[in-house]
Formats: structure tokens, sequence, C-alpha cells
């Protein structure tokens, strides 16, 4: 978007996002309750038995992970002192104040501005001290200031569309996230540098699911600002979710280089080894992991899973034995255990009666709506030789399961079928 200067009369306009009626330029909302905001970013990741992570569901339940810009990043003003040396206005004062001296009000008013009544408050005064003809330095300054007011206004929303969210007024946090978006937009259309905004918005568009946009932001930011990890992690988590997993490897690595250990991205690129089927370099992320984590149930159980796979099944069962001590509601814990005592090609790891008893504790505790849980179920079921029970269950996981996963669960009913248990293949 243009920044676009009449020539007749010379007066340039701040470019402002004006949906839904918020106040953006003094004009206000409807409602206070419309003066809120967009849906949070949700924070979870949450890996699949075997090491994925589910596809398709970016916000809600909790499946995708994007960093957003820390509190104390967005308090920074940045370089947005005032001219040193307004030019000398000879323009009509507005109010009793002229443009320069209500760009100095609109700054000081910045320093303190969090609330959205307070950041439209500067974006009014900004509005009005461009509303006459004011020199080059001075319109430059403006655009600076509202672009860097518009961003935090959007970052705002997002804060307390937080609370919409988790109340459950979908409808209001979607409609809020609109009016984010085009906050974040008019604060780039002010300033193309304003890296900030351009990190925000690529958020925004990876919450909508429109992971080329949000590609294109995240990529800019990182050229112009190498350093910022945050736009590395959230680019690597899109590619992981578009299953560009080298992609995803080469930019959660960047992120560790930047800063060594994170946690994140050690399981962000534990993940896409995983799905590459490397899972030695799997289970070297996730033992960092559950080095810095050595009680964190979740990092033991991925780590089991990446033994598993490496046929090390003493240790894997080791491992999900360890997560369930740790946490005695984490399913996936008792979800992976089941399928090892499930599935394991050697004898002495597979228990019949215990593995039914696991996957059955695993879906109390998770849900009897997910394909892979009830997958489980089904194999400690076969395995046990309850085949007619295998056989239901399975069908049921079918019914719900994604296009993707439908060929393996195919494969698995057919052996249930002629009374034939599913076991693990040895890995090449």
């Amino acid at each position: 978007m243009k920044i676009e200067k009449a020539c007749v009369p010379k007066r340039r306009a701040l470019v402002c996002a004006t949906l839904f009626s918020v106040i953006v330029c003094g004009v206000k909302p409807a409602t206070a309750q419309e003066a809120h905001v967009q849906v949070a970013q949700a924070e979870v990741v949450q890996a699949r038995g075997d090491g994925q992570k589910q596809k398709g569901q970016i916000s809600g339940v909790g499946l995708y992970k994007v960093r957003q810009i820390s509190h104390t990043e967005r308090a920074e003003i940045e370089a947005l002192e005032p001219p040193k040396k307004f030019a000398v206005v000879q323009a009509t004062q507005i109010q009793g104040q002229s443009p320069s001296e209500l760009l100095v009000s609109a700054h000081e008013k910045s320093l303190t501005a969090a609330t959205v009544a307070e950041l439209n408050e500067v974006i009014a005064i900004l509005a009005k001290a461009t509303e006459q003809e004011v020199s080059d330095e001075d319109f430059a300054y403006a655009q600076k200031l509202v672009s860097w007011t518009l961003n935090r206004r959007g970052e705002a929303f997002t804060d307390q569309a937080q609370e919409f969210f988790e109340a459950g007024q979908k409808e209001n946090a979607s409609r809020l996230e609109s009016q984010a978006m085009a906050d974040f937009n008019a604060a780039l259309a002010n300033d193309q540098t304003r890296w900030k905004a351009r990190q925000n918005r690529g958020i925004a568009f990876a919450l909508q699911g429109d992971f080329g946009k949000a590609v294109i932001d995240f990529s800019e930011v990182i050229e112009a600002n190498p350093g910022y990890i945050n736009a590395w992690f959230n680019r690597a988590e899109i590619y992981y979710e578009e299953q560009q997993f080298q992609k995803a490897v080469k930019d959660y690595s960047q992120v560790l280089t930047l800063r060594p250990g994170d946690q994140g991205a050690l399981t962000g690129r534990g993940h896409a080894y995983f799905q590459q089927g490397h899972y030695e370099e799997a289970y070297a992320d996730y033992n960092e992991v559950t080095q810095l984590s050595p009680n964190d149930a979740k990092s033991l159980t991925q780590r089991g899973d990446a033994l598993c796979l490496l046929e090390k099944w003493e240790e894997a069962a080791d491992d999900y034995r360890k997560a369930i001590e740790s946490n005695h509601e984490f399913a996936r814990a008792y979800l992976s255990a089941s399928w090892l005592m499930s599935t394991c090609p050697l004898e002495r790891y597979r228990d019949k009666e215990l593995a039914v008893a696991v996957a059955q504790k695993a879906i109390s505790l998770h849900s009897e709506d997910d394909y892979r849980y009830l997958d489980v179920l089904a194999a400690a079921h076969a395995s046990a030789e309850n085949y007619p029970v295998a056989v239901s269950t399975i069908e049921k996981a079918i019914t719900i399961a994604p296009e993707r996963e439908q060929k393996a669960l195919q494969e698995r009913l057919e052996l249930y079928k002629v009374n034939k248990p599913y076991r693990q293949l040895p890995q090449k």
C-alpha cells in the first residue's frame, strides 16, 4: 500500500486502518467491547505418538506453536525521538497547537501508551498534526510514529483477544483478528522498515493458515534482522507444517546457532528428522531436550519413540515408565507404552492384557475421537487376540483419520480380519 500525497492542497495523509469502527484517527467504536481484540496465537506444540506433529490445525487445539514478539521488545520506542529542530511552522494552529507541537505531544504520550484507548489518542494527535502542510522531516517522523503506534495497537488487540478466545467468544475473536491485521498492514504502509509489524503480520497469516504469505513475511524479517530468533523459529514451524522437513531442519538449526539449547528448536528439529526417517538424529535432539528437562514426560516420551524405532526396546520402555511416573495424566506416554507392548517384534517386551489396559487409560485421559488412540487400542486388542474388537475399533479410526494415514490403517485392518496381529518391522 502506498502513501499518496495530494497535490492541492499540500496535505499528506497517514495510512490508518478503519475496519469495524475501531478507533482509528479519532473514529470511535460502536461499543467498548469492540475496542477489544484478536485471537491470540496458540503457544503449544503437541507431538504425535510416533514423534510427529499433527497437521492441519493451527490455533485452538494446541498443535502449532508460533513465537510472538516479547513484551519487552514491544515496549521499545526505538529511535523515534522527535527531530531536534522542528521546522518553523507558519500554518494555522489546531486547537492552540502547531503541527510540530502536536508531534511532540504525540511522542510524549507514546512513551507511556499501553492500552487501546491510549494508543488511539496518539494516532488521533498524529492525524491532526498532518492535516496541514508540514515539512518533509516532520511528516517522515509522523509516519514512523504512527507506524509504531499502529503496530503496538495491533499487539494490544492480539493480547486482549486471548481473553475472548479463552472465554469461548470465537466470533468476536475472529472479527477482532481482522482489526489487528488491519493495524499491522497500516503500520507497514507507513513504514516498510518496521520489521516488528511484519513479524506480527506473519504470525497472523500463519494462524489464518495462509502459510505462503507468512513465510514471505518471516523471510523479510530475517533479511532485515537476521539475529531475530523468533522469525527463524516461526518459519521453521511453517516449513514443518508444509512437510518441507529439510527446510525446517535448516531453520531450526539456525535458531540453535543463535541460541544453543533452545528446547523448542531441538524438539522441532527432532520431529523434522523423525519425519524423514533420520531416527538417530531425532534421538540426539530428543535426548538433549531430555537432558535439559530430565523429568519432563513429553520429552521422555519423544525420546522413547525414537528409541523404539531404533529397536532399542528396553531403553524405550524405560523412558515410557519414567514419563508415566513423572506425569500420571500424560496420555501420550500411555499411548506409546501400549504400542510397544502390542507391536514389538520381540515377545519378551509384549504384554497382551496390560497393553489393552494401558491403551484404554490413554483414551480415558485424551479422547475417544482421536484416530491415533483408536489405532493403538485396536493393535492392543489384536495382540490379545480380540480380533472382532480390533476390527471394529480400527474401522472407527479409519472413518476419522486424515487421508495420509488411510493406507497404513487399512493394511492393519486387513491383518485383523484374518486374525493376525500387527508387528513393527525392523527399520532399514
